[in-house]
């Protein structure tokens, strides 16, 4: 999650959540069609979180999913 704005010299600035690849930079600038690397500002806020945050509502119902289909295999009786 995040958003760029452009301040009024040109210079865009990104925030975005910190777990965000840096890789992603580049992918970034094309969909956005930034000319120049952007300013980043890392927020930490809850308005940025996403699924790659611990903790995160998807990565918690993941984890429960997991944890679940550990413990029906862990009973299951195979019939061979």
């Amino acid at each position: 999650r995040g958003r760029i704005e452009i301040t009024r010299q040109g210079v865009p600035i990104l925030y975005m959540n910190p777990n965000i690849p840096a890789a992603l930079l580049p992918a970034i600038m094309a969909c956005f069609e930034l000319p120049t690397h952007p300013v980043i500002r890392f927020d930490h806020s809850d308005h940025y979180r996403c699924h790659l945050d611990d903790g995160h509502p998807a990565n918690v119902a993941a984890a429960k999913k997991e944890a679940l289909k550990k413990e029906k295999n862990k009973w299951h009786i195979s019939k061979n």
